[in-house]
């Protein structure tokens, strides 16, 4: 568990945002007094401030934490791509979520603008199908091993990965 101080410090975030994150609700805390953080939602919290550099709105932000945790949890609704990327990165393999601007609009489904990728070569062959379907498309490239490694190599334990 963690509090709002250690979540900014491992997710790279100022204690202002980690704070303005929970107080909006995108950030789920375990407990209220003491606050407590739990692991899966500082995961959370790394991959949102990779995608988050162009400062969206909070609830942008809320909207893709509630898609994320289903990514998370393995959700059957998560196209099989990107459950392969995240179930790569829990692995410790090199993953990475692949998310073009369209997920920025209003559009109620995300899940056609996002692609997982498995791998260096993965990600380059997904970028490029991007490119050639887009004459201009900025792409958002998160390396999903890096968000699932909060103690430098230790990694998070899931409950899902014991089975």
């Amino acid at each position: 568990m963690f509090s709002i101080s250690e979540l900014a410090r491992v997710a790279g975030l100022s204690r202002r945002t980690a704070q303005f994150w929970v107080d909006e609700r995108a950030i789920d805390l375990e407990g209220r007094k003491p606050i407590q953080i739990a692991e899966t939602e500082v995961v959370l919290a790394r991959i949102l401030k990779a995608m988050t550099q162009n400062r969206p709105p909070i609830g942008w932000i809320r909207e893709m934490a509630e898609v994320l945790r289903l990514c998370l949890r393995g959700d059957a609704s998560v196209p099989s791509d990107v459950a392969r990327a995240f179930a790569a990165a829990r692995r410790g393999e090199r993953a990475f979520l692949v998310i073009a601007p369209e997920v920025m609009s209003d559009d109620a489904s995300n899940w056609p603008h996002s692609w997982g990728a498995i791998g260096e070569a993965e990600l380059s062959r997904v970028m490029a199908r991007a490119l050639r379907n887009h004459c201009s498309l900025g792409i958002t490239a998160v390396d999903l091993r890096y968000a699932f490694d909060l103690a430098g190599g230790s990694g998070v334990a899931f409950p899902e990965d014991a089975q």
